[in-house]
């Protein structure tokens, strides 16, 4: 407050000025986005009436202009929170629907939209085969009166699983790969990072059906409850599948006790930002070399890789070491089967 004046105009410009160019490049942004959506709307009418009725006609819709500074928390100073500046009505009247865990206003408002336009694609009676399909798709009487039997020719390939039998575990996690069900490991082709001229196999650590292994080892109130939940979750599809309460409550208690297991062996998230310390052009002998119990050979062959073929990288070797070493303990056997399951 004893700064001279012109002092104090100097301290502010230094903050104020990135600030406020920030504020005008934004600003050129939203009106160049709004010439090029006048463009796009002017050369391209949109036609459905059912949609064009739950959103909106693009050409009578307010300006884009107008339509960011509704979103706009013109209550705050942008020096302060140019995010609550920007984006605050925005989320004052935003909710989540009751299926959605994250929404934006751009990307779900046009998801939202397109999904409008393929439903009323895919319900119109004149769409010939298009309609036959997705009203095939939709008879729920016909699809609950079949219960699980759909599921049986599945579930009898994975019950060919033997307690300890790292055989047949491996062939039936090459199965499931190919059915694109990312049990036990995440496999996939990619690009050599070492020489991008190449596609190779990628293995990497996964397993688990929850979004995130630090979800399996939180301890808090909320993360305990949620896997409760889950437990839960996992005892009722089975007993959808045709098990017993009882046989469906030891297969979902055997099922996370693995899935458990593959968080615990995992590298955290905040680990695998370092492009160096994923790549690991171990190559398929090297992983038999890190995982020695788990047979490889089995599962290439399951998944339709020649037997020839070597080049792998992988991404988190330590996951294979560890997860390896756990199943050839003993006890560890018996979990196999309700896990995959």
């Amino acid at each position: 407050s004893t700064l001279p004046k012109k002092h104090s105009s100097t301290r502010m410009s230094r903050v104020a000025k990135p600030k406020m160019r920030m504020t005008l490049l934004m600003l050129m942004a939203v009106l160049l986005l709004d010439v090029a959506t006048r463009r796009m709307t002017e050369a391209a009418p949109f036609s459905h009436a059912a949609t064009r009725r739950l959103y909106g006609d693009f050409s009578s819709q307010q300006d884009l202009g107008e339509q960011v500074s509704s979103m706009m928390d013109w209550s705050v100073d942008p020096c302060n929170d140019f995010y609550q500046y920007a984006c605050g009505e925005w989320l004052k009247n935003t909710t989540l629907k009751g299926d959605q865990v994250s929404v934006d206003y751009s990307f779900t408002t046009i998801g939202d939209y397109n999904n409008a336009v393929l439903k009323e694609i895919v319900e119109d009676p004149t769409q010939g085969r298009l309609y036959t399909f997705n009203q095939a798709c939709m008879n729920t009487t016909r699809i609950d009166a079949a219960g699980a039997q759909p599921l049986q020719p599945l579930m009898e390939r994975l019950n060919s699983v033997q307690a300890g039998d790292l055989d047949s575990f491996m062939s039936a996690v090459g199965f499931l790969h190919t059915l694109g069900v990312p049990a036990f490991f995440s496999f996939s082709s990619g690009v050599d990072s070492g020489n991008p001229a190449y596609q190779i196999m990628q293995f990497f650590q996964g397993g688990y059906a929850l979004p995130s292994p630090s979800m399996y080892l939180q301890n808090d109130p909320g993360s305990k409850m949620l896997l409760r939940q889950y437990l839960v979750h996992i005892e009722k599809m089975m007993v959808l599948a045709g098990q017993s309460p009882l046989q469906a409550a030891q297969t979902a208690l055997a099922a996370f006790t693995f899935e458990h297991a593959l968080a615990k062996f995992s590298t955290p998230a905040d680990q695998l930002n370092n492009p160096f310390a994923t790549y690991n052009m171990l190559n398929i002998s090297g992983l038999e070399e890190i995982a020695p119990h788990l047979s490889w050979s089995v599962y290439l062959d399951a998944i339709g890789v020649p037997a020839q073929t070597q080049a792998a990288n992988v991404g988190t070797p330590e996951f294979f070491t560890l997860v390896d070493a756990w199943l050839a303990r003993p006890g560890v056997g018996p979990l196999l089967l309700p896990y995959l399951q």
